[in-house]
């Protein structure tokens, strides 16, 4: 079997193994940038979803992006951070002979196709889930206690330097550029629409310049804040995740809830506001947005219970 000690006189590939949502990647990539900085010449392989890749080619530590849709083999590697446990990146990682294989002792899978298996439990932990990530180093020696404040100073996501001609239409250099982004796919409970339509009400024209994001399949719902009144941006279907990225490198903040977008954001250190449910499991305790000018709120009860003042307050104070 070989060592840590033997690995870590090389400069190692390493691939890193998130196939989940965006959201779990962009807090995944601060260990990118960890390992860059322990190893300056290893080659740092981040394996994920096509439709996370804009955002992992963003990272400035990770070499290569590697789509887990259609996998049937794995690169040679030294090292492999099961991240998101996933029997099949388990099952091609033990095919392809990668040295040192890391995962969760909480899968029975990894017992059969793991070397190193670390006790990760996530489901009950009172950790953030970047801070869990961290502790899959445990077998490299590495650290493995992060705050919250380490990691959010390890800035995983490079701002581009100019805005495309297509994203600077959509900017203002003489207002606050304010993105909402009000839905989530789904992926928890959103605050009314009504709010947000109240909250760009409530923000004053002068001062901030509102950019509506969203997907196309999303457009009759965010019909409501896109009425000609409220004088907002559209840009909903019309940016794929590339220019969505582009943009938010150049905006100064964003309203949003606990979704992919929130993480990016927080990522590239602009100010943002997450709004959170009052939900076992979907709490900021453990899916905060991580960033320099990162803010949430979270509902005492029902989401109407964030008032579109308490958020305007907030925002003004941007």
């Amino acid at each position: 079997m070989i060592s840590y000690t033997a690995v870590m006189k090389t400069n190692p590939t390493i691939i890193i193994s998130r196939t989940d949502n965006l959201g779990d990647v962009v807090l995944t990539l601060p260990l990118a940038i960890y390992l860059k900085q322990r190893w300056p010449q290893s080659h740092i392989i981040f394996l994920a979803r096509d439709y996370a890749s804009a955002v992992v080619k963003a990272c400035p530590a990770v070499d290569q992006f590697l789509s887990a849709d259609n996998l049937l083999t794995l690169p040679k590697a030294d090292i492999i951070l099961h991240v998101a446990p996933n029997k099949k990146m388990a099952q091609l990682a033990k095919q392809a002979g990668i040295p040192i294989r890391i995962g969760t002792n909480r899968r029975w899978y990894h017992w059969l196709t793991c070397n190193r298996l670390v006790n990760v439990t996530r489901k009950n932990s009172l950790l953030h889930e970047a801070q869990l990530n961290f502790k899959l180093l445990k077998p490299l020696g590495l650290k493995t206690n992060f705050s919250l404040a380490d990691i959010a100073a390890l800035q995983p996501i490079q701002h581009s330097t100019k805005p495309s001609a297509k994203i600077s239409k959509f900017l203002d250099k003489n207002r606050f550029n304010l993105v909402i982004h009000a839905l989530t796919n789904g992926n928890t409970k959103e605050w009314p629409m009504e709010n947000f339509a109240r909250l760009i009400q409530l923000l004053p024209l002068d001062k901030f310049n509102i950019i509506i994001t969203g997907t196309a399949a999303e457009k009759l719902r965010l019909k409501l804040l896109l009425q000609t009144e409220l004088h907002v941006q559209d840009t909903v279907g019309k940016l794929d995740l590339v220019e969505f990225v582009d943009l938010l490198s150049h905006v100064n903040g964003i309203v949003v809830g606990s979704t992919g977008p929130l993480h990016i954001a927080a990522a590239l250190g602009i100010h943002c506001l997450g709004l959170y449910p009052a939900e076992k499991g979907k709490s900021p305790d453990r899916w905060g947005p991580i960033g320099q000018q990162a803010h949430y709120l979270v509902a005492a009860g029902s989401m109407s219970d964030i008032t579109p003042e308490q958020v305007a307050a907030i925002v003004q104070t941007w």
